[in-house]
């Protein structure tokens, strides 16, 4: 966020130590998540496609070492069209330069999903506690640690 938008919120005087503090603080990640992310890696270019402004996603990318992780990054704030648009996941597929079918997304949001199923991208829906009792026809997880073992099935060994 920038100044501008701190400053309307009342925080201007704080900006940027208010900002760093909340992204700091705030924002957590998964515990399995870098874990699942290095045993991807391995065998999988890993990107990132979040609705996020440009900035907090560096900081926290940054914070976390996603980096090192992954090859492509997407976010909304950078590129002007934020998830469910299907021009973001264009952006990302143009940037990776492989055809979408080749491309698994894992989101947590129906919409998202279905607009990356729409684009031809195969999906997994990442389903928090709170949404056990949603059926989707898509490949589902509970735990990040199930989606070596998932995207194994979708993209299975020669």
């Amino acid at each position: 966020m920038s100044f501008s938008t701190w400053n309307i919120q009342g925080f201007g005087r704080e900006y940027p130590k208010i900002q760093d503090d909340y992204l700091d603080s705030r924002i957590t990640i998964d515990p399995a998540f870098i874990r699942v992310a290095k045993q991807l890696a391995r065998e999988y270019s890993l990107a990132i496609l979040s609705n996020d402004a440009a900035e907090w996603s560096s900081f926290l990318r940054a914070k976390f070492g996603l980096d090192a992780l992954i090859q492509q990054v997407v976010i909304s704030g950078a590129v002007g069209v934020r998830k469910p648009k299907r021009a973001i996941y264009q952006i990302l597929l143009e940037r990776l330069g492989v055809p979408a079918q080749r491309c698994v997304f894992v989101d947590d949001r129906g919409l998202n999903l279905k607009a990356a199923s729409d684009a031809g991208i195969k999906v997994v829906r990442f389903l928090r506690a709170a949404d056990h009792a949603q059926e989707t026809n898509w490949d589902k997880v509970q735990d990040l640690e199930e989606l070596p073992e998932i995207i194994g099935q979708l993209f299975p060994h020669e």
